[in-house]
């Protein structure tokens, strides 16, 4: 059973922020994962045992910390198929859908 706190505590055990066209994800523990893609880091955070619910992600109001609109879908949607036991479309699978 988890408390208001715990669940609290787990959803703010990972902020997202986009610096430089790197994606970074500062845990908890102080572990920062980087990668220069969704899918990449979405693996990371899967790897590491954070769930989509978990991931908190800067509103664009605060600026260009903010990862973009697509690059958020995309994290969500490698998390969430994961989670239901599905793969998601890899980086080269999408960029193939594009052409």
């Amino acid at each position: 059973m988890t408390t208001e706190h715990q669940f609290l505590a787990r959803v703010t055990s990972c902020q997202l922020a986009e610096r430089e066209e790197a994606l970074i994800a500062s845990l908890h523990d102080g572990r920062v994962l980087v990668d220069r893609s969704a899918y990449g880091l979405a693996r990371q955070l899967r790897n590491a045992g954070i769930r989509a619910e978990e991931v908190c992600v800067p509103d664009w109001r605060e600026g260009p910390i903010a990862p973009g609109a697509g690059q958020k879908i995309r994290l969500f949607h490698c998390l969430r198929c994961w989670e239901q036991g599905r793969e998601p479309p890899t980086d080269a699978e999408i960029d193939g859908l594009a052409e």
